[in-house]
């Protein structure tokens, strides 16, 4: 997660080819570090520790993830990289 989200930062135009796929994750990639990626982190901590606070909010920052990856599946399939893994499995 982190590591998409930097990259998506770091190199917007490459991997967001359109002004409004740009416009849409790169705000999203910076919720995503700053937000969605400590959530996830620390829940996961509080759980390994055994803590019900952990518990109770792992499962809410996974359907987060799920729930924020499925739109880039779907936002996501006419790029280049789309373009070229279906050219190559013809």
């Amino acid at each position: 997660m982190a590591a998409a989200s930097v990259a998506g930062l770091m190199y917007r135009t490459t991997i967001y080819p359109t002004d409004e796929l740009l416009r849409t994750f790169v705000s999203n990639d910076v919720v995503n570090l700053f937000i969605g990626l400590p959530i996830l982190l620390g829940s996961m901590w509080l759980a390994r520790r055994g803590q019900l606070l952990g518990l109770l909010c792992w499962p809410g920052a996974l359907f987060f993830v799920l729930y924020n990856y499925i739109v880039y599946v779907f936002a996501m399939h006419s790029t280049w990289r789309f373009c070229c893994i279906s050219r190559w499995s013809r």
